[in-house]
């Protein structure tokens, strides 16, 4: 490779090109701004705002004329004394508003705090000494907006926007609102209630208000509170409620508002006597995403999403008999998802739901307490019904729930297992014989091997100094249960519980209505079968329900 000398002189000349190469392309990249004589008219995020400013304001150009540019873009407050007047077209000198008794002289104020977000939009912190004139009195005061290309007072036709060409200008108010309560302080994630916020600095008809950022519907106002109607969220919080003065401040209370997963139900009353469904609707939040069991008939304890109608609050915890401690009455069925928001379901109350079982041979093993078959088929109609044919299957065991065709969950565990298939027979009378009743009480109680669950309300029982005829009304716990007759005499004895010869219907009462995401014994967190995203609705005034027998 050859050396070649460069003489001093060549050298020179090529620095020289090199100096002009760059300058040319430095004035062919920049773009020098140009204005027009007419200035654009501008509009503002928010019309008025607290006396001494510090809130931010979007100043918004047509753009037909002017573009801001970044470095070239000034803002001025100019102190409007009478009717809307235009910006001065040259930048004016700030001065401080002058202040009297019988001011009529407009003050300028500059902000200093001016950010270019695109071509046609500024964002302003609003001057801290914006004050209001008159002897500090009035109640509010305009101020004209007004934005130039340069600070030199000299430059003529500077002025690149206006407020003022539009006639609406930028008010200041005495007053700023505060938040001092919220009531209620909780609702259901449905929303729909009306909540009440009270506070200072509130406008009559210049008022709005939010929970969680999402705004109330149907709001009345006075100047020191506002009603309005909760708009639905998804459950959570406490989240802040916010006061906003429209076009001006906002104040808002923190940590003031939970929704709960909470639901309303329509109707909340149906007869027991009625053989056909009641069309339930149920809203709340949240039901897409969700499997239902659509079913004719319930399977109220799978993996599947369920309606349930329940005594009190639903506790799918597995108690010692394997059954749920406060489990479902009966299921909703036929779920039809209509939103996001609301869902139909049919409900049976007089007992026709669930297909009475009748005795039947089944053939199969046990592993704990599931009992699978390799011969017969199970149906939700075998939930309480005795299953005998093997001494290891203990004294009075029955079948608590059914998870499917071929498997059953058992009220006890055996005392041995059924290791090899075995022929066994499913009936609807099971006995226990540790149990007494008192002379004139409607109570039987049992020392250990009733096992009574709600699948027994409405079935009748048996035995010595009960009457005909009576079934058991409410279950009070796995050894006691409430009679609909007293006893005619005292007795220690073998009693029988089983299925009556009509359908049941559910009792009268008073009863919830539940959503639950897992219909599984023990789905609840920290369970033997826990649902890492379990959910069940809760208890509220929208899911009471009625059962009666008119």
């Amino acid at each position: 490779m050859e050396n070649h000398k460069v003489s001093p002189r060549r050298k020179a000349a090529l620095r020289l090109g090199a100096v002009l190469g760059a300058v040319t392309l430095t004035t062919f990249g920049i773009a020098t701004p140009s204005w027009a004589v007419t200035p654009d008219v501008i509009t503002l995020s928010s019309s008025s705002g607290p006396t001494g400013g510090g809130n931010t304001l979007t100043l918004t150009s047509t753009g037909t004329n002017n573009q801001f540019v970044e470095g070239s873009v000034f803002v001025e407050f100019k102190w409007e004394t009478g009717s809307p007047t235009a910006c001065s077209t040259s930048y004016v000198t700030p001065t401080a508003v002058v202040v009297t008794s019988n001011a009529t002289s407009a003050g300028v104020i500059a902000a200093t705090n001016v950010r270019v977000v695109s071509p046609t939009k500024l964002a302003v912190v609003v001057p801290s000494d914006l004050i209001l004139g008159s002897g500090n009195n009035n109640t509010t005061e305009a101020y004209n907006v007004c934005v130039y290309n340069t600070t030199n007072t000299g430059t003529a036709n500077s002025l690149l926007a206006q407020t003022s060409g539009t006639g609406v200008n930028y008010n200041i108010g005495a007053v700023a609102p505060t938040v001092s309560t919220v009531y209620p302080t909780a609702g259901p994630s449905q929303g729909g209630n009306t909540v009440t916020i009270t506070g200072t600095g509130f406008l009559a008809s210049a008022t709005t208000a939010s929970i969680g950022g999402v705004p109330l519907t149907g709001i009345t106002a006075t100047t020191t509170s506002i009603t309005g109607t909760a708009p639905a969220h998804s459950a959570g919080g406490p989240y802040a409620v916010t006061v906003q003065v429209t076009g001006g401040a906002n104040a808002s209370k923190k940590a003031a508002y939970t929704y709960s997963d909470g639901i309303v139900v329509s109707p909340n009353t149906a007869p027991n006597t009625k053989t056909t469904a009641t069309e339930v609707s149920v809203t709340g939040s949240g039901f897409y995403g969700n499997t239902f069991s659509t079913t004719s008939g319930p399977t109220p304890d799978d993996a599947n999403t369920h309606v349930f109608l329940v005594k009190g609050t639903y506790d799918p915890t597995k108690t010692t008999a394997g059954t749920k401690t406060n489990g479902q009455v009966t299921e909703c069925l036929n779920v039809l998802v209509i939103s996001n928001n609301e869902l139909l379901c049919s409900l049976y109350l007089a007992g026709n739901g669930i297909p009475q079982a009748s005795l039947h041979a089944v053939t199969g093993t046990t592993s704990g307490t599931t009992l699978t078959l390799t011969v017969g088929s199970f149906t939700q109609g075998d939930v309480g019904m005795a299953v005998t044919g093997a001494a290891g299957l203990g004294t009075g065991n029955y079948i608590a729930s059914v998870i499917d065709s071929n498997r059953a969950i058992l009220a006890k565990t055996p005392t041995a297992a059924l290791t090899a298939a075995t022929v066994l027979s499913v009936n609807p009378t099971r006995t226990f014989a540790d149990a007494t009743l008192t002379n004139g009480s409607n109570v039987i109680t049992s020392a250990a091997n009733a096992n009574f669950t709600s699948a027994d309300v409405g079935r009748a029982i048996s035995g010595a100094s009960i009457p005909g005829g009576t079934t058991i009304t409410a279950v009070n716990s796995a050894t006691s249960a409430t009679l609909s007759a007293n006893a005619n005499g005292s007795a220690s004895s073998t009693y029988t519980v089983s299925y009556a010869p009509t359908p049941v219907p559910v009792p009268n009462g008073q009863y919830v209505i539940t959503v639950v995401n897992n219909g599984n014994i023990d789905a609840q967190p920290g369970g033997t079968k826990a649902d890492t995203s379990y959910y069940q609705t809760a208890v509220n005034s929208g899911a009471s329900f009625t059962v009666a027998d008119f």
